[in-house]
């Protein structure tokens, strides 16, 4: 890690990661440390998870316009107290099971159109028919 971002860098970035942006709904958390890497010109976030252990919570590259709302936005999403990483994972749930009903559709025609044509191609030899009376 190259240098701690201190309150007065960067727009007070820092404080904003610390005490929160209404305006991003990032709620902020006070254990969390912002770094600047010198050789990536990347921002990162570091905070602690439940056992005490220290991790990136959110990175972005600093170069890029924009960036500030960014970082806030990635930590306002990946907060799993905002509820908001559960409602994420609610919507991806919800895509994927429009999906699989989706294929299941697909899945079901496709072997109603196979039969069809096994029946058609392979009837006349088993009993002489090729088409399904009812």
């Amino acid at each position: 890690m190259s240098g701690l971002l201190l309150p007065s860098d960067h727009d007070r970035i820092a404080d904003r990661v610390r005490d929160g942006d209404p305006v991003v709904g990032w709620r902020g958390d006070p254990t969390m440390d912002t770094y600047l890497i010198d050789a990536t010109g990347e921002v990162q976030v570091f905070a602690f998870d439940r056992s005490g252990e220290r991790y990136c919570a959110a990175s972005v590259s600093a170069h890029s316009p924009g960036w500030k709302h960014e970082l806030l936005s990635k930590l306002r999403d990946g907060d799993w107290q905002s509820g908001a990483a559960e409602r994420w994972v609610n919507e991806r749930n919800a895509e994927q099971d429009a999906l699989e009903r989706e294929h299941a559709g697909q899945l079901e025609e496709r072997t109603d159109r196979l039969a069809w044509a096994v029946r058609r191609d392979v009837g006349t030899h088993v009993d002489g028919l090729s088409k399904e009376f009812y």
